[in-house]
């Protein structure tokens, strides 16, 4: 059985700087899925297993199967993520797609200058 688990330390790209969730809210969507894939109990207590990844620009309507879905919104060009410090950010549409994959990633060691 595959685990993959992640401490705030392992973090190294900062908090603020990395995207925990993010929006997906426009119309004709037809391949929803929800942010839980999974759930799994014990005495300790309750996982939930969390499962998407960035690979289509906001907005972009993409609706691949599966995790892949593109984040978007209602919200003229852009939408809302969260970020792992707890902060909330508007990402706009336009955003290069570079800068928008290293805010994805927790660890990637990129330096951000503008975002």
């Amino acid at each position: 059985m595959w685990q993959f688990s992640s401490r705030m330390a392992d973090i190294t790209d900062g908090t603020s700087n990395t995207l925990l969730l993010g929006e997906i809210s426009w119309s004709q969507m037809t391949k929803y899925r929800a942010w839980t894939r999974g759930k799994f109990q014990d005495s300790r207590g309750t996982l939930y297993l969390l499962s998407k990844y960035l690979r289509f620009p906001i907005n972009s309507k993409n609706e691949s199967i599966w995790n892949g879905i593109a984040f978007g919104s209602f919200h003229p060009g852009g939408c809302q993520f969260v970020n792992v410090d707890g902060s909330a950010r508007f990402v706009s549409e336009t955003i290069d797609f570079g800068i928008y994959l290293a805010l994805g990633s927790k660890d990637g060691g990129e330096a951000l200058q503008s975002q």
